[in-house]
């Protein structure tokens, strides 16, 4: 872990801010607040905020359009989502962890970012066309076809910004665009925007992540990083490139782990249990995504902040580990006593056949918890291949419990299954966890936090 300054750290008082201590180069006035928990707090409502504008987009998608298109714009969309992460969200996660320490090389590891990610997009999308895999979505003609592929380009980009600005310590920008792209997808499905006999409710999705594009680059360009701006300047100490490429496939092999189930069990629901259990599926999975997307979001600003901060890292751990167990033991509590009559809004079937896995997930929070902070040290260490194997187990654990599980106890199956996994992967991490916390404390405040990237081992790389 690094911090920018050695042996000048401020007291390990948890009252203390970051922001209270001018850090080299920047004018010595005070700025209020916690960066930490403001960033925190800031993609967590990011992600509730989009999830709630994502349902009524939906919601009023299926009451506006036939059933026929509704269906091909959630395919498509999806099938667009699904490639831009393969081709990008390695670049999100070495944004998050390293473009803090670029300093005045920012400018170009942002640049080259956007390149690498917009190339890859490109590629993997027009081999993914030429194969045919979309034929049963995209319309076979030329011009539909390279819509489809500047989506699958255009979404790597948007996803990337957002990594740029949670890097940079930008969260709060994060969360005013994504508001926005939410409420302008709401207003467009609702006029009904046509343009290329492209389906409108695609158009819905891609015109605003299209000018949120343009917005938060021309931010970036005109404001953040700007000539003289502290963003893009100050010493580099970002890691040399065999180590970054080291980092980017661990990451890599990391999501296909974590992809890997999202993709197997909904087919694996809809072969064993049919296409309506796979609705009902559907909707408790998303709701473990969006809670898990939130503690990921805590992770995210502490690795961040840990790049930034003159803080101790137990400091800004102490601030991270309340505000994500906050979050886990609210979610819990509000998923066990509130799921059926949140379930019951979509409809009475719901609420009758997800109530129970809605709970099952909701009881594997508590164990997902310290998991997932052993994760974040282990990503703050750059660890990633540590990270990956702890991801491998979770993943292969839920998949091969839910095979076994789902035939005699139906939905419940997946629920018992990843409630196991996660108990079983929390056993593993917690002596782990609890001997490089007391590694960290015993560090002290005055301990030498900042280590040259440059001569990092990456022992497990």
């Amino acid at each position: 872990m690094a911090e920018p300054v050695a042996g000048d750290h401020p007291a390990p008082d948890s009252s203390v801010s970051e922001t209270s201590v001018p850090r080299p180069g920047e004018p010595d006035v005070p700025v209020r607040g916690d960066r930490l928990v403001r960033n925190a707090a800031s993609l967590v409502a990011t992600t509730g905020s989009t999830a709630v504008l994502g349902l009524l987009f939906w919601t009023l998608a299926a009451r506006h359009y036939p059933d026929a298109e509704v269906g091909r714009a959630t395919t498509t969309i999806a099938a667009a989502t699904v490639l831009g992460g393969l081709s990008g969200d390695y670049l999100s996660a070495i944004m998050i962890r390293f473009l803090a320490t670029a300093g005045q090389r920012t400018r170009v590891v942002v640049a080259r970012a956007y390149a690498i990610g917009a190339i890859t997009g490109l590629v993997v999308a027009t081999l993914f066309v030429l194969a045919g895999l979309g034929s049963v979505y995209i319309p076979d003609t030329t011009t539909q076809k390279l819509f489809f592929i500047g989506m699958v380009v255009l979404f790597v980009v948007f996803a990337l910004q957002d990594a740029v600005l949670t890097g940079l310590g930008r969260a709060p920008a994060v969360l005013v665009e994504n508001i926005l792209f939410s409420a302008a997808k709401v207003v467009l499905v609702l006029l009904g925007v046509s343009l290329l006999a492209v389906n409108s409710i695609i158009l819905a999705w891609v015109i605003p992540a299209f000018l949120a594009v343009i917005g938060v680059t021309a931010y970036l360009v005109l404001v953040v990083l700007r000539g003289g701006s502290e963003a893009g300047s100050g010493e580099s100490t970002f890691p040399q490139r065999s180590a970054v490429v080291s980092y980017a496939s661990a990451e890599y092999v990391r999501r296909l782990l974590s992809s890997a189930v999202s993709f197997v069990l909904p087919l694996l629901v809809a072969h064993q249990l049919g296409l309506e259990q796979a609705a009902y599926f559907s909707v408790p999975w998303l709701i473990l995504g969006v809670v898990s997307i939130m503690l990921s979001n805590v992770s995210s600003a502490l690795v961040v902040e840990s790049e930034r901060s003159e803080q101790h890292t137990t400091v800004l751990l102490r601030k991270a580990i309340l505000l994500g167990v906050g979050a886990i033991l609210l979610a819990t509590v509000l998923l066990l006593l509130f799921a059926p009559f949140a379930l019951g809004i979509l409809g009475d079937s719901y609420a009758e056949h997800s109530t129970g896995l809605v709970r099952l997930f909701a009881l594997s929070l508590p164990f997902s918890a310290p998991v997932a902070l052993y994760g974040t040290l282990l990503w703050l260490d750059r660890k990633l291949w540590h990270l990956t194997l702890v991801q491998g187990g979770a993943s292969f654990l839920t998949i091969v419990g839910s095979v076994l599980l789902l035939g005699p106890m139906g939905l419940n199956g997946i629920g018992v299954a990843y409630l196991v996994a996660e108990i079983v992967v929390a056993l593993v991490c917690a002596p782990l966890l609890v001997r490089r916390l007391r590694q960290l404390s015993a560090e002290g405040p005055d301990s030498s936090m900042s280590i040259n990237p440059r001569s990092l081992t990456w022992g497990d790389s």
